[in-house]
């Protein structure tokens, strides 16, 4: 009997810690890879994991970057698209399904010698976990803005 019961301790722990990976909160060390945060505008994130705030830099002008922000947003279907074209400023909101909070997500495209940067801000405006949903949204974004 205590035997089942160590196992069965065993195998719930086993299966909190796989569950633990994906469902932790979103960081910023996530995209370690392709951060350049030095040269980003926008607000940075709290100690808390329900933010990601990143840079990308490219060879492109601001106007191509932001004309596809927008096509990647709207592809996304935000609550809320607030495009401010003379700022290269993209604001948006999304509203989680199940309980119904809403995260921001901005997008900021500065020009730079022979290019641009793109500046990505994704938060949940409550909680102190996102359950990884700002990393996943920012990975949905660059697979529609890269596509």
């Amino acid at each position: 009997m205590i035997k089942i019961l160590v196992i069965s301790a065993i195998v719930i722990l086993i299966g909190i810690l796989l569950l633990m990976g994906p469902l932790r909160g979103s960081l910023n060390s996530d995209f370690e890879d392709i951060a350049i945060d030095e040269t980003n505008p926008l607000e940075p994130c709290p100690d808390s994991p329900n933010c990601i705030r990143l840079t990308l830099s490219s060879e492109r002008t601001a106007e191509e970057l932001y004309a596809e922000g927008i096509q990647a947003f709207t592809q996304m279907d935000p609550m809320e698209l607030n495009p401010d074209e003379d700022l290269q400023y993209i604001h948006t909101v999304f509203r989680i399904p199940v309980f119904g909070f809403k995260d921001d997500m901005e997008l900021q495209i500065t020009e730079s010698d022979g290019g641009s940067f793109i500046h990505i801000r994704s938060a949940s405006r409550v909680g102190e976990s996102d359950l990884g949903e700002n990393r996943r949204r920012v990975n949905q974004f660059l697979s529609r803005f890269e596509a």
